[in-house]
């Protein structure tokens, strides 16, 4: 993952361990309570999905970064950081 928190509690600051800019690939296995997730793929920054794209005749009508609204306390934390992005485009 692109960043981490800087420790275990509920106010830790979220932390970018690299450059944002810098694209790299991403490997991570993390586990908690007992499950264990991997997550395979690359970093790319909000300029190269935009320029991606407009290269395939798309234009970007709405961008949501939605947040969890019925998150346990003990992932409060992560509604401070973005988790996902939505795009909606059509063809222009």
């Amino acid at each position: 993952m692109p960043g981490q928190f800087a420790d275990d509690s509920q106010g830790a600051a979220y932390v970018i361990r690299d450059d944002y800019f810098a694209r790299r690939r991403v490997d991570d296995t993390v586990e908690r309570d007992g499950l264990t997730m991997t997550f395979r793929g690359w970093t790319y920054t909000l300029q190269d999905y935009a320029a991606a794209f407009g290269q395939a005749g798309l234009t970007i009508d709405a961008m949501r970064e939605p947040r969890s609204a019925s998150a346990p306390g003990m992932y409060d934390r992560w509604n401070k950081v973005p988790m996902f992005l939505l795009i909606r485009t059509t063809k222009g």
